[in-house]
């Protein structure tokens, strides 16, 4: 089975990982910068250390914002694998 998940953002690679680490899927395709664009969403090591991407005026939101996609990302996927 494959898993599409979309968001408008243009993730940090550590997002997408913890997406790909838990889905059971045989594969995971993660669409960025759908409907629009969110910008970038940086990680919390990213804002600390300084990433030129990691500024409030290159995105919507930032790391907590980030844990929340990919939390959502995971319910809606665990409840589609499950159902």
């Amino acid at each position: 089975m494959l898993f599409f998940a979309t968001n408008p953002f243009e993730l940090f690679i550590s997002f997408g990982n913890r997406i790909r680490a838990t889905c059971p899927a045989a594969q995971t395709f993660l669409l960025q910068l759908c409907d629009g664009t969110g910008g970038y969403l940086p990680t919390e090591l990213a804002v600390r250390g300084g990433h030129y991407r990691a500024y409030v005026t290159s995105g919507q939101t930032g790391p907590d914002g980030g844990d929340l996609l990919v939390d959502k990302t995971l319910d809606i996927l665990h409840k589609m694998w499950n159902d």
